[in-house]
Order: structure tokens, then sequence, then C-alpha cells
């Protein structure tokens, strides 16, 4: 294998041009301390690694990102659409560093612009047993900063004064223009910089500047392979160091360079946007890569060999119909008031009714038809239940499977709840036992799934706070101090929605004086037992398990 090398210049210059990014990489995820580290590596000499670009031949149709100038967190690489008049690279190993080095030179991150103290050095004196891990050359990002400012840092004698420039403004000149740029910064400066400063100045200008125009520092390889199967092997042995790629990335990266027809890219950011703005969810490319393998009758479990060109291919020619089976499943959510990842504890729960949904063609669970509301009603009430019972915390690829049997049988009726839990693995059960809902506590996700059914006037994403539900403990928390048992105050039967004005309010008052001051209408609504013996503090225990009760046969009806 013959390395070639190249200028950070030459190829910086050439980003968006030449240079672009495959499908198959992802955003950019160095954060700014791990730039900084890049440019101290390169000033003190140190090899910053090898490069793989591949060579796209004239009009060959392969579609590329652009590197992104300024970074902003969560903004996307964006696809360009020029016509591949002349041939083109595509970075498949070095995408973060080059990054790195387009933001630094060109643009900025977060809106902040790198600079160089360039009164940077080491002394001899300040040798460490930790020089690896050490920066000397101090790079950082500034924002709404002037060209260069001067910081005094009164604490570290050595090093009292920093001198920030930045290097945007240099970088990129030639030498003539350089040595101006030096010049002037020496004449603005010269109230304020000793002699020595001025010579680390310009010593320091002229090195980094060197290194990025003069000195080829980028040594790459150019693949010329056009098997797109042996370039995502390539790619996958090669991103195996550094940032490592996650599980998600690379199945993504297999869908994204095989799909002929769309734009894999466009069509997963567009659908993931789509069914989060609905609700406070989190779904990602994971979910909607599982569920597709469902909804086309593979095998579910996430691995790559799920993931052939057979798979791929029915998932782009059936893309509209898993897209649209997946949007009318998450609108079926906030329809039954589940709009938080909060409520939807397992989100492969959600699996099964979008597959009914996907095998029935079905376009809306909203609507006054019989039809409807049946199906509706027997989703929900489904949903709901498992969601109570934890089913889908284990053996899920096995669960979906048997769900989807069972949803084949009875295609065109109702959700077939019933059919799918006489289905189960065995050792799996959907009952839910009072025993069950008895172990609920603060710190289980399903508890705000009980509070959202039992309290079902609240909005739980609601924009005032003043409007917000707070998960509140009826006998406070902090009785524990007092040698009350902290676990059964944690206990849902001790949990309750109030507003945040309600919340406060209450706070530090005791529970029995509290209620003295509510109506029956509050206290029915948070299922408070009649009996007032209860209402003692010394009485919590008996208080918390009657409670329990109350509201447990309340959910029952509800489900």
């Amino acid at each position: 294998m013959i390395y070639q090398p190249k200028t950070i210049k030459e190829v910086v210059n050439e980003i968006n041009t030449k240079y672009f990014l495959p499908h198959i990489q992802r955003e950019l995820v160095w954060l700014p301390p791990q730039i900084s580290k890049l440019f101290d590596s390169l000033m003190r000499g140190y090899p910053i690694g090898t490069f793989l670009f591949w060579r796209i031949a004239k009009k060959k149709d392969i579609t590329k990102l652009e590197f992104i100038k300024n970074y902003k967190k969560g903004k996307k690489n964006e696809i360009n659409n020029s016509t591949n008049k002349d041939e083109y690279w595509l970075v498949l190993d070095g995408q973060q560093r080059l990054q790195s080095f387009y933001i630094a030179i060109n643009g900025s991150y977060g809106d902040k612009e790198l600079f160089l103290n360039v009164l940077s050095e080491k002394l001899e004196h300040e040798d460490t047993d930790d020089e690896e891990n050490e920066i000397i050359y101090e790079t950082k990002f500034f924002k709404n900063a002037s060209d260069y400012f001067i910081k005094e840092n009164p604490e570290q004698k050595s090093k009292s004064k920093k001198l920030w420039v930045k290097i945007k403004n240099f970088a990129l000149l030639n030498e003539d223009r350089r040595d101006d740029f030096i010049e002037k910064l020496k004449n603005d400066l010269a109230d304020d910089l000793l002699h020595s400063d001025a010579r680390l100045l310009e010593r320091n200008i002229k090195k980094i500047h060197t290194l990025v125009s003069s000195i080829e520092t980028i040594f790459y390889y150019l693949e010329n392979e056009e098997n797109y199967d042996k370039v995502l092997d390539i790619f996958i042995r090669t991103n195996s160091g550094g940032t490592k790629l996650s599980k998600s990335d690379l199945l993504f990266s297999m869908v994204k360079l095989q799909w002929k027809n769309r734009d894999a890219y466009r069509e997963f950011n567009q659908l993931e946007e789509e069914i989060n703005i609905k609700g406070e969810f989190e779904f990602d490319k994971d979910f909607i890569l599982k569920t597709s393998l469902v909804l086309i009758g593979a095998d579910p479990k996430y691995r790559i060999e799920n993931f052939n060109r057979k798979n791929i291919s029915i998932i782009e020619s059936q893309w509209d119909r898993i897209a649209s089976s997946i949007r009318v499943a998450i609108d079926l959510l906030t329809n039954i008031g589940i709009a938080s990842k909060k409520v939807l504890t397992s989100k492969n729960s959600l699996i099964p009714i979008i597959y009914f949904t996907y095998l029935n063609k079905l376009r809306t669970y909203s609507g006054d038809k019989s039809s409807i509301i049946k199906a509706r009603n027997a989703a929900k009430n489904w949903l709901l239940n498992v969601l109570l019972v934890n089913l889908y915390s284990s053996q899920t690829d096995e669960m979906l499977k048997r769900a989807r049997t069972a949803i084949d049988k009875n295609k065109g009726k109702i959700f077939p709840a019933e059919s799918i839990m006489a289905n189960l693995p065995p050792g799996k059960s959907a009952e839910f036992k009072q025993e069950t809902f008895n172990e609920i506590g603060y710190d289980d996700g399903r508890a705000l799934l009980v509070l959202a059914l039992l309290y079902p006037d609240f909005n739980l994403n609601a924009v005032s706070a003043t409007n917000r539900p707070n998960i509140d403990h009826i006998f406070p928390q902090d009785l524990s101090d007092k040698g009350f048992d902290s676990e059964i105050l944690d206990n849902i039967g001790n949990l309750e929605l109030l507003t945040d004005t309600e919340n406060k309010q209450k706070q530090d008052v005791p529970f029995k004086k509290w209620l003295k001051s509510r109506d029956i209408s509050f206290i029915k609504r948070n299922y408070i037992p009649s009996s007032k013996d209860l209402y003692a503090e010394d009485k919590y225990k008996d208080f918390i398990q009657q409670r329990r009760e109350i509201m447990f046969r309340a959910l029952l009806r509800k489900l």
C-alpha cells in the first residue's frame, strides 16, 4: 500500500469541491478538546495518522455529503447535488480530523472560532511524567472575540500572559502576507510585549502556518475499488479504531450504501424528525431499522447478516408503507395520551402495533367509525398492559416473532391482543396483578405511566411551568430521617400528581394539615382513602397499602 502526501491547505481548499463524505460516514463526534489536541500534536511534530480516500470516477452516481463549515450541535451534513463532471474523492478514514481542520481554518464550532495562544511554549523546568497527555501548544474556541487579544493569568506566574490569535486569519496566507500579518501584530502590541514575547509570537505563527501550508503532513491512500461491498468492508475495517463506529452506524451505513432509488440519509432523518416532533420521544434509527426488519418478515435480530442485499432492497421498495405505518402508530400514541419517552417505557412494545398497521394498510387510528374505535381501543389496552408488566424487557426478538405470527393469523381483524398473549414464550405472562402493581416505585419507569393513566386531566408535556405536573410524595421523603422506611415512602401508593403551584403550596405542610385545606374533589382525584385515621404520619404504611388497592382497582377499570 503506497501512501501519497499532501499539505493540509491543499486538502482544505478543495473540501466540498473535490473532497466529500460518503453516506456511510457519521456526523462530527469530536469535541473541542479533541480538536485542540489534534493541533497540539501537529505543532509538536507528532504523526496525525493516515487517511483513506475513495476515488469516484466521472458520472458515477454515488451520493456525497458535504463537510460542515460552521458546526452546531445537531447539525446534519448536507447532501451535495452537483453533477459529477469531474471525479471526486470520498473520505473513508480521516473524517473527524479533516472536519476539525476545516472548522478551525475556515469555520466555527458552536459560533466559536479557534484561537492559538502564540506565547505557548514548553519551558525546560516544566517537564512532567504525563507529557503525552499534556497540552503544550494551547488552542481554544472563543465566541465573538476580536482577531487577537491578551489575557493575563496571575495564578500561573510562569505563563501569566496569553496572547490569543485567530488561526483562520493567518493559516492559509502566502508567506509574504503572513509576514505582514506578524509585523502588524507586533506593532499593534508593542507596548504589551517583551522582546522575547515578540520572538515567540513570530516563531509559533510561522510554525503552524508552515505545518498547514507548506509541509506535507497528510499521508493518504487512494482506493480505486468500484465494488461497493468491498468498499464497505474496507470502511468497517479502517474505522475499528479512533472514535469507534457503533453497530447502528455500521448497519445504517449498509442501508445508505445499497439503496438505489431513494436517498436513505434524507428519508430516515425526515422520518426520525417527524415522529419525534409529535412528543418528547427519542425514536432513533435503531428503532426504525429493527421495525423495518419485523415489517418485511425478516429475522428481527439486530445483526449485520440480517441487513443483507435482499432485505435492504425490500425495505427500500416498501419504504413508503413502512414509514406511513410508523407515523400512524406514533399518532395512536399521542391519541391515547402517551407523548413522552417517560411514559413509553419500552419502544419495542410498539412494534407489534406498527406491524398490525402495516399488514392491514391502516391509515389512521383517529375518527369515530366503529371499526376504528375498536381497533384503537384494542391496540391501546394491549399496549398499556404490556408496558405495565414490562413484557418487552427481555426475549424481545422472540416476542416480536411470536407477535408477528399471531397478527398474520388474524389479518383483517381487530388487533389480536388475546392471540398475542396466548403465544408468549414459556415463562412470560401479561397478567397485571396487584402484586406487580405494588412493586412499582418512584424510580420505576412505569410510575409515570400509572400516574398518567390515573390522572388523565394532566398534560405531561405542558408548556407552562405552573401547569406542568410534579410527582409528589404524599408523606414526604424526609420522613426517612425519622426512621420511616424510605422504600415504602417511594412506593407508587405514596405518589400523586400535583401541578407545580400545588406542589409548592404543599411543600413542608404535614399531610393531615394539608388535606384539611383541600375539598372532596381533590381527595377523590388523588385516590385518598376515606378513613381519616390513616392520615397521621405513624399510619403511613396502612395508608399506602389501602391507597394502592384503590389505585389498582381504578387502573383495572381504565384497562
